[in-house]
């Protein structure tokens, strides 16, 4: 089970209280009624790495607009990308890959953040700097997600 700060709304007053608690007591911080919260149940294993592995795609397909694709990053097509098999359980990717994917994550976010690589073929020179903060943030944005996925997908030996 997992404990941790949740939101709930109090069923006497009504108001949204913020609660942590292993036991699941709460309290009601406007009215001061008493409540006992159910269990937070956790997701499976599965269900994380999926998530981790949506978001991590999710950044990908906003970063590859940006950059030229050739290789590596062409493969990442078959990893993240349009071609990848749809039917493949994300959730069980083969360590050696997901380091991969790690590896050519973290380069196309050294790519993206590099203010040497033009933003845009043919951009006025009043654009380049709001497209240069919008890469940084891309840039980061890839990192986390790249770490995220990491760790979910390290491999435990």
């Amino acid at each position: 089970m997992a404990s941790g700060v949740r939101n709930w709304n109090c069923e006497n007053c009504g108001k949204a209280n913020e609660a942590a608690g292993p036991d699941g007591a709460v309290t009601c911080a406007y009215c001061t009624e008493t409540a006992r919260l159910p269990p937070v149940a956790e997701a499976p294993a599965g269900d994380h790495k999926r998530q981790v592995f949506a978001r991590l795609r999710q950044r990908y397909i906003e970063a590859r607009g940006l950059v030229s694709m050739t290789e590596p990053y062409a493969n990442l097509e078959w990893i993240l990308g349009e071609q990848r098999n749809f039917d493949r359980d994300e959730s069980r990717l083969d360590s050696g890959v997901a380091e991969l994917v790690v590896l050519w994550m973290q380069d196309l976010a050294t790519e993206l953040a590099d203010s040497s690589v033009p933003a845009r073929p043919g951009a006025a020179d009043d654009d380049v700097a709001p497209m240069q903060r919008s890469r940084l943030a891309m840039a980061q944005g890839l990192r986390f997600a790249a770490q995220e996925f990491a760790v979910a997908f390290r491999d435990p030996s």
